[in-house]
């Protein structure tokens, strides 16, 4: 990954406004496309030091896509959240695949998240 030339607030300013968008969403679906615009602009400027905040942010991307009725966008962001500092998020996650266990993706995502938190 390159390192951004941005300063740090641009940065912090993408995944706080992405973050707080994603609040709305839960409430309004309709904006979790804004809020995933805003959380992927975050990861693309973000440097490798980072490795937290991307998780974190993937697994917000994985919640926008879970929100927005697109099981393929979460799940593909799901595999890509494995960090074991952000398994409380997975945990809250995991409410959003119950429903949808008739798609085998999201099957295999819900086993993925019961191994991660049986592991704590």
């Amino acid at each position: 990954m390159i390192q951004s030339r941005e300063p740090p607030r641009y940065r912090t300013l993408a995944g706080v406004t992405g973050g707080r968008l994603l609040d709305l969403a839960r409430q309004d679906r309709d904006q979790a496309e804004g809020a995933a615009d805003h959380i992927r602009q975050a990861l693309d400027r973000r440097g490798p030091e980072a490795a937290r905040s991307h998780a974190l942010d993937r697994i917000g991307l994985a919640e926008c896509h879970f929100l927005a009725g697109d099981l393929t966008g979460a799940v593909q962001e799901t595999h890509q959240t494995a960090s074991a500092r952000v398994r409380d998020q997975l945990g809250e996650l995991y409410s959003y695949t119950v429903g949808h266990s008739k798609a085998r993706a999201v099957r295999d995502v819900r086993d993925r998240f019961r191994e991660l938190l049986a592991n704590r």
